[in-house]
């Protein structure tokens, strides 16, 4: 009889694994807020916006107008709902009304972040090429991030959201998912460092990075937004701490011009090691401070407001390079052209 009730109760445990898998796939195949909200206020057409089961921001694009009036309907329904909690609160407060209100709140937050990516979204978006992708982490990531934007949010951190999403429609996997929780969780002061970590590098190819030794940078003091003046070798040593930086020898491809960003630039450096054959490939190594793979992800969605501790970091990398290639036959030829 024991033995019995084992068996019993062991396939009991795996009819009930069974049965929640099955209703967890149905549930994780169900759309997602933004879906929803587009078949319940859009045009009929809307469902033409989904490809492949996902939605495509290209679609939203190329049907802007029809994506307003389904902004506007949610914008209406929100204000109706507005009006009736209002009047409810001279009695007893209506629990579910507001519960309802506070749904259609976050609703208007997640239209207005697509509404803005739609304008990061390049002009040929919608005749690029369609992307695979795992449907795990595409569900997972998109999940992510409707639940961020539907929070009230800073308008820097709906920024870095909107432009996050259209650099994944761009290029899926542009931005990860470590990133986007970044963005999601980032600190207010923390992203204002980062920021300003961004203003005064000197930008590889893209990558921010401060070639400057603490000393030189303790040099520079600069206002920043906020209207605070902030201190490079501080904030530098701060953002190592927070593990958004690290310094560390960074390495990048010199068979194409590199180019770089600062207050005065572009500039672009031209390498040639000695004994270079046509085809191979030519590198160079610095050492600098550096964002972390994931800080990068942020880095690239912000624009830098050049300041002159940029110009200073590009002297830095520029007089490095020239001594290196005096010093060291090994270097080979380098040159910086505007």
């Amino acid at each position: 009889m024991v033995v019995e009730n084992a068996l019993a109760a062991k396939a009991a445990a795996k009819s009930a694994e069974a049965a929640l898998s099955f209703a967890a796939d149905l549930v994780n195949d169900k759309p997602g807020k933004l879906l929803k909200l587009l078949y319940a206020f859009g045009p009929q057409g809307a469902v033409h916006w989904v490809v492949n089961g996902r939605l495509r921001l290209a679609q939203l694009k190329m049907q802007e107008e029809l994506f307003n009036q389904c902004c506007k309907a949610v914008l209406d329904n929100y204000a109706k709902l507005s009006n009736e909690y209002a009047n409810s609160t001279q009695g007893a407060p209506n629990l579910a009304l507001s519960t309802l209100l506070e749904q259609a709140e976050g609703e208007v937050r997640l239209l207005a972040t697509v509404k803005r990516s739609l304008a990061y979204l390049p002009e040929d978006a919608a005749s690029g090429s369609e992307h695979g992708r795992a449907k795990e982490r595409d569900l997972s990531w998109w999940s992510t991030f409707e639940d961020f934007a539907k929070r009230p949010n800073e308008d820097w951190r709906i920024d870095l959201l909107a432009k996050s999403l259209a650099a994944n429609e761009t290029e899926p996997g542009a931005v990860r998912l470590k990133a986007l929780w970044e963005i999601g969780m980032l600190e207010a002061d923390d992203f204002g460092m980062l920021a300003f970590f961004c203003d005064c590098a000197v930008h590889i190819d893209g990558k921010p990075l401060v070639i400057l030794d603490p000393e030189e940078q303790n040099e520079f003091a600069v206002k920043q937004d906020d209207g605070r003046t902030g201190n490079l070798a501080h904030i530098v040593a701060d953002l190592v701490d927070r593990r958004l930086l690290q310094k560390s020898l960074t390495q990048f491809e010199t068979t194409e011009p590199v180019r770089l960003d600062h207050l005065s630039g572009p500039h672009y450096l031209h390498h040639k090691p000695p004994g270079i054959e046509a085809g191979q490939q030519s590198m160079i190594q610095i050492a600098a401070y550096g964002p972390t793979d994931y800080a990068l992800d942020l880095c690239r969605l912000y624009r830098a407001k050049f300041n002159v501790a940029s110009d200073a970091n590009f002297e830095s990398f520029q007089r490095s390079l020239e001594a290196g290639a005096r010093d060291d036959e090994a270097v080979g030829v380098v040159e910086f052209r505007s």
